[in-house]
């Protein structure tokens, strides 16, 4: 397992696509000092690859679907069961629905969850490559 050595905190906006592989990454490379959360408002996301599967019945719903908490356990991440409700990038927080706010180095947005800040428009320009 590679080891890189970072003093940061990844949030992870939603259960998409593209936050299931940074925590598929995670499962197979150790980042030290890299704290992962990642706030989705289910315990599951659906695999769209299998969605034919399922609609023509060869798949049940529970075959298709990323379990997120087993997932964020297996990646050494904080899985958080909440909605979002404001992302303040220039002071770096994440306001949610039922949890306290969290404070963030980067994050992720999903595209289902770009929708909670119409406004949004990204100042940040550091990046974090896995």
């Amino acid at each position: 397992m590679q080891q890189i050595s970072l003093n940061k905190q990844l949030v992870l906006i939603g259960g998409g696509h593209s936050n299931v592989q940074v925590l598929r990454k995670l499962c197979m490379h150790q980042y030290n000092g890299l704290n992962v959360i990642l706030i989705s408002e289910s315990y599951g996301a659906i695999y769209s690859g299998m969605t034919p599967g399922y609609i023509e019945k060869l798949y049940s719903l529970d075959d298709i679907t990323i379990d997120l908490q087993r997932l964020c356990f297996n990646a050494g991440a904080t899985f958080i069961k909440d909605k979002v409700v404001s992302l303040d990038e220039e002071n770096q927080i994440i306001q949610l629905k039922e949890s306290p706010s969290i404070s963030f180095d980067f994050s992720q947005l999903t595209q289902v969850q770009f929708q909670i800040n119409k406004q949004f428009n990204s100042k940040m320009t550091q990046k974090l490559y896995l």
